[in-house]
């Protein structure tokens, strides 16, 4: 699945690229890939039953877990963390609709 941001991302915002799941039976996963504001120094995934911590580089992130479910639909939330230490927790549902 993919979705698109619109306009230019906050420094302390994060948005959804694409996200799915990939694999069957024990070699199943689900990913996420998406875009970060420069004040964004941490963004950790919480899926029903998976705690995940995201790779975070120049702007970019990603994550995958195992165990995903195949239909790779995110229930969770994502827990922001800022560069002054600060943290916001937004829905997976306000990334995968695009707001």
């Amino acid at each position: 699945m993919s979705v698109s941001p619109v306009g230019a991302l906050p420094a302390r915002g994060i948005a959804l690229d694409t996200y799915g799941a990939r694999g069957s039976g024990e070699e199943e996963f689900n990913h996420v890939v998406g875009t970060a504001g420069s004040d964004v120094e941490k963004v950790v995934v919480h899926d029903p039953g998976k705690t995940v911590h995201v790779t975070l580089q120049d702007g970019r992130w990603t994550a995958w877990w195992p165990d995903g479910r195949l239909e790779g639909l995110l229930t969770g939330t994502f827990t922001v963390t800022f560069t002054d230490g600060s943290s916001h927790t937004v829905t997976a549902k306000s990334l995968t609709d695009g707001g």
